[in-house]
């Protein structure tokens, strides 16, 4: 078996960019053979892909993203593949193959799954809304214009839209539906409504029904479908399929969660660990310890500081300024190289304690967390009377 080398190793692909749809997924389709040659395959997928390969190219493109989830499914249970969740796989996918941003029905299997629910709920709509047009004829509703032009320009969703933009747009898909159910009901009845949204439905479980998000969309159907025995609705076996699979997905989430769940811990159990030797250290030490901002503010310091300094917070506010004002001027400074040479350096001054004159020796190291600067200073006393 070719293993995964077959996943990174395909060559360039973008020259695609400019063929049209069916040159793009016959490129596709061409590497996923490629993918799956040396593995027995399932009888189900094997009858599959004979049918496929009868189709027109019309029929091709429209049955393609059912073809390329089956053998998704298939090749990421191969141990060969075992190291890639379904995100990572798509993402080389769509890396390899731009161009498959240019057909909505094949690019929504890629999308982000936080807004891929809304994109299946779009297609879905659309689809009901094409199957009603060819009885109603052209829309006059302003509302049902509204949905057809809105559902037919670009997908404004992505995985930098706020949870209200996100929100919006489901909203606004399921009042669309609503809509379309009472036109289709008052003008060709409530069967040929039920109708309409039952072969909208199969075909669209057949293409998408291995999707995370599929079952989002079961708030379009009307509620009447989902109760009628006489509907055409999925197979015992495609519902246990996809029952299969949800679970089967779930478990894999489950599985991550509890791994992520125990580093988590073990990350946590050191961060206390690290606390608990580094309070020790610091609170132990014979030397005047605190940790300061650049402005000077004290954001920690051991008991040896606070009874050299007493209760102030901040270290300006402490020292002499004939010392304090040249240093301030080198902690603020405007370079990262200006801040690091502040290890390299001592800075003495001079302090009365119990009305005698002591002399220390101040060493201040920069200490980087995530955007900000804090510096560690260990004030010693050198003159031998403290």
């Amino acid at each position: 078996m070719l293993g995964l080398k077959r996943l990174f190793n395909r060559g360039d692909k973008g020259v695609f960019n400019t063929y049209g749809a069916h040159e793009v997924l016959e490129s596709i389709y061409k590497d996923l053979m490629h993918q799956i040659n040396g593995y027995v395959l399932p009888f189900e997928l094997t009858r599959k892909l004979k049918i496929f390969k009868k189709y027109s190219d019309k029929r091709k493109i429209e049955h393609f993203p059912s073809l390329y989830l089956d053998i998704e499914d298939f090749l990421l249970f191969q141990d060969d593949y075992a190291s890639k969740s379904k995100q990572d796989y798509r993402e080389v996918f769509l890396m390899e193959y731009p161009a498959i941003s240019k057909f909505p029905e094949l690019y929504v299997i890629f999308l982000d799954p936080s807004i891929q629910k809304i994109a299946l709920s779009r297609l879905f709509l659309k689809e009901a809304l094409s199957a009603s047009k060819t009885l109603l004829g052209n829309f006059k509703d302003p509302f049902l214009l509204q949905a057809e032009r809105i559902l037919d320009g670009p997908f404004s969703i992505d995985r930098y839209s706020t949870h209200i933009e996100i929100n919006s747009a489901q909203k606004e898909t399921l009042d669309y539906t609503t809509a379309l159910q009472h036109k289709l009901s008052d003008s060709l009845g409530n069967n040929a409504m039920l109708s309409i949204y039952n072969s909208a439905f199969n075909k669209h479980f057949n293409n998408y029904y291995l999707l995370e998000t599929f079952t989002g969309i079961v708030n379009l159907i009307p509620e009447d479908l989902l109760v009628l025995e006489e509907a055409n609705m999925p197979s015992k076996s495609q519902m246990h399929r996809l029952l299969k699979t949800q679970i089967r997905n779930l478990e894999d989430i489950n599985i991550k969660l509890s791994k992520e769940i125990q580093e988590r811990k073990n990350i946590q159990k050191e961060l206390e660990r690290n606390e608990r030797l580094y309070s020790a250290v610091l609170h132990n030490s014979l030397n005047a310890n605190i940790i300061i901002d650049q402005s000077g503010e004290i954001v920690r310091w051991n008991l040896k500081a606070e009874e050299l300094f007493n209760k102030d917070e901040n270290l300006f506010k402490l020292l002499p300024k004939i010392f304090t004002v040249p240093l301030k001027k080198t902690l603020q400074g405007n370079t990262l190289k200006e801040i690091k040479q502040l290890i390299k350096q001592n800075f003495e001054f001079s302090m009365v304690i119990d009305g005698k004159e002591n002399e220390f020796q101040l060493k201040i190291s920069p200490i980087f967390v995530e955007n900000e600067v804090l510096f560690f200073c260990i004030a010693n006393n050198v003159s031998g009377d403290f």
